[in-house]
């Protein structure tokens, strides 16, 4: 019983961030929206702070050339960098996600055996999916 108050606003909270995220479910399991939720504790702006500049970098580089380079690597990092698991989720050939990873890794200087920077990547793509489906533009 100690956990019940705790479960009902974990529950509250999953049910609010779904439905902000215009996801029509019968179910909404806290899990899902949990760094949401943490993220929800800091201001928007200071949100970014947390980014690393790699991210940023790759997000203005694919507003100013037209690329997908932040969605394919959120993609390969979700897919615990599967690149067959990857392409089937982007719905691209094998070898198109290969060279877009290789083209990532040389353009941005990202060594994809560096778990630590790995994880701050991820990070910084969860913030950004956040600001935009959760923050309102300025």
């Amino acid at each position: 019983m100690d956990k019940l108050p705790q479960a009902y606003n974990q529950t509250i909270k999953a049910i609010y961030l779904g439905i902000r995220v215009c996801e029509k479910k019968v179910i909404y399991h806290y899990e899902d929206y949990k760094i949401s939720d943490l993220f929800e504790y800091i201001p928007c702006q200071d949100l970014l702070n947390f980014c690393h500049p790699v991210a940023l970098e790759i997000l203005r580089y694919d507003e100013n050339n037209h690329t997908d380079y932040l969605d394919t690597l959120t993609a390969y990092f979700a897919n615990g960098k599967d690149s067959s698991t990857t392409a089937a989720t982007l719905h691209l050939h094998r070898n198109t996600v290969l060279y877009r990873i290789d083209s990532i890794a040389k353009l941005f200087k990202i060594d994809m055996s560096d778990g630590d920077l790995i994880f701050q990547l991820v990070l910084s793509m969860k913030i950004l999916n956040y600001m935009k489906l959760f923050k309102a533009p300025d």
